[in-house]
């Protein structure tokens, strides 16, 4: 699936949202709450001495009846472009990008999102005259799932930012705040933040260190994991780790170790420099979209 979300104009294309030029997409889609599974024939339980085993999950298909309402003739043919530059077929429009389908969970109580690809054709209708609301267009296609149990918490990305921690702040005998929390130990001006993945499954954040930090190393205090930037970051370098995709920009640069997820719950996440200098200008800010089953 690559990254989970891009943001990206005329790559990612939300349905059951409103998009930036005022157009509401608005559509229905069959089977979101079911699982579909795949068992080897080997496994399948009959009189012929086969044994029951563990289904494997199938790929999540929706078939989507959609509309996109728009306030003028300029906006809808904006979102009509954009809806077929991401459904359209490689050969005509352009590549097959993400669309994220999203819908109300009432068992959970948010708006949650499943990100998709489309099959098949789509090709939009326009209605014929001005209707109430706006001017509207028709689409019929099918989207795929590649990993149907995962859905995130739709809306604005997640957020949790963390600086370093000036030893000078400190009062009294030197002693790690926020790292080892060792009493008496040499100040190492680590800097902590809370990520808060309010699902039930593991999420996949987006980390972004702007330097000063010389090989900057980020923990999660919680799971134990953590991985180290190796570069020498300047006040004018931003480092972007995508932990779904591992995706690094620029891609000049390197880590150890992996990027950790996310666990449900509270994830305390630590970051330092590897010389434990300080620099009110560094920064680790994490992103991400708690994940549900």
């Amino acid at each position: 699936m690559g990254p989970l979300l891009t943001e990206s104009p005329g790559i990612d294309f939300w349905w059951n949202t409103q998009l930036p030029n005022g157009t509401h997409t608005v559509a229905d889609a069959l089977d979101w709450g079911t699982t579909d599974y795949i068992t080897p024939i080997d496994q399948v339980g009959g009189r012929d001495g086969g044994v029951l085993g563990p289904p494997s999950i199938a790929p999540k298909v929706l078939e989507i009846n959609g509309m996109l309402s728009a306030p003028t003739p300029q906006a809808l043919a904006e979102a009509i472009e954009q809806a077929r530059y991401v459904l359209g077929p490689q050969t005509q429009s352009g590549p097959r990008g993400p669309v994220v389908w999203e819908q109300h969970d009432y068992r959970t109580g948010v708006r949650l999102g499943l990100v998709t690809r489309p099959v098949g054709k789509a090709e939009p209708v326009i209605a014929t005259g001005h209707v109430p609301g706006g001017y509207v267009a028709t689409m019929r296609f099918n989207l795929v799932a590649a990993n149907p149990p995962w859905k995130f918490r739709a809306g604005a990305l997640e957020t949790a930012s963390a600086p370093l921690l000036n030893p000078a702040l400190l009062g009294g005998r030197t002693y790690d705040k926020t790292y080892s929390w060792n009493y008496g130990a040499s100040s190492s001006p680590g800097g902590e933040l809370v990520a808060l993945n309010t699902g039930n499954l593991e999420a996949s954040p987006t980390f972004i260190v702007r330097g000063p930090a010389l090989n900057p190393i980020i923990t999660n205090a919680t799971t134990g994991q953590s991985f180290q930037v190796l570069a020498t970051l300047t006040a004018s370098d931003t480092v972007t780790i995508d932990a779904r995709s591992g995706t690094i920009t620029p891609g000049t640069v390197r880590i150890s170790g992996a990027p950790f997820n996310l666990a449900p719950g509270s994830n305390t996440i630590r970051w330092r420099s590897a010389d434990d200098a300080y620099d009110p200008a560094a920064l680790l800010t994490v992103q991400w979209r708690s994940t549900y089953a």
